[in-house]
Order: structure tokens, then sequence, then C-alpha cells
């Protein structure tokens, strides 16, 4: 019998709402940060969803390509992670809606303190998320 998906996984995967940045690392060097969020977080990697109005991402974050993601924390310098693009899929865009793009993400050499910040961020998922999205709106402002 054939393993689905959440039976391979190696860690366990907790759902979020919250912002990041990713950048993905192309060959014409254009790795500005984007603006995007996390929909899931495990040790091993993470789900984000980013809006891609222009198809830029979709063109450079296949799957094997490199970026850093950027995890801002309350209180905290942001958790910034060496990862691999391991799968992505787009949402068309619509009048309503910008073109976006889920990307599944593998993390890369994470060090053990690391580990430890994804570890607690997981573990404070139950906390108040009013402040994460106080973080969204400071991280739409420096994007600019």
């Amino acid at each position: 019998m054939e393993a689905t998906g959440r039976e391979r996984r190696q860690f366990t995967r907790a759902d979020f709402a919250h912002p990041i940045r990713f950048k993905i690392f192309d060959r014409q060097g254009s790795n500005l940060p984007v603006a995007g969020y996390l929909a899931d977080l495990s040790l091993g990697g993470a789900r984000i969803e980013l809006d891609d109005p222009y198809g830029h991402l979709a063109l450079t974050a296949k799957p094997g390509a490199r970026g850093k993601l950027e995890i801002a924390l309350v209180d905290e310098d942001p958790l910034r992670v060496t990862c691999a693009v391991r799968w992505a899929a787009g949402q068309a865009q619509t009048r309503q809606r910008p073109r976006r793009i889920a990307l599944g993400l593998e993390f890369q050499l994470l060090e053990d303190w690391q580990l430890d910040r994804i570890h607690a961020f997981m573990n404070a998922k139950h906390t108040d998320h009013t402040m994460f999205w106080q973080l969204w709106d400071s991280l739409e402002t420096g994007a600019r």
C-alpha cells in the first residue's frame, strides 16, 4: 500500500497564517524579498503563499531552486533560514485577486538554535495572533 503525503512526512506540521518574506536566489541576481504568508510550518520545512502579479516567481521558483525564508517574530530578530523549493503551484489572477503562488519549502543546513526558534514559534501558535498581524503591517510598510 502506498503512503499518503502526510504519512511520508518526517515532521509534524502546524497550520499558520503569519507574515513572511521570501527571496529566491535566481541567476539574474534579482533576489528581492517578496512579502507573503506562512501557511504551515514544521521543523523540516514550510508552505508559503506569495502574491506574484508579474509571474516572476512562477518562472524562478521551480523545484530545486534555493532561497531564504524570513519569519517575523515578536520582540525578536526575524528568523532567517535557507531552503530549497520542493514544489510550486500557482493560482490564476482574477479581478478580485492578484496571481498567487504557493511554495513547498524544505529547510537546508539548520543549526540547533534555528530549530529551537522554530519549535518555540510553533508552540506559540495558540497565542494571540493580533500581534502577528501587526508584524504583517510593519513588513508591508518596510517592503515599499
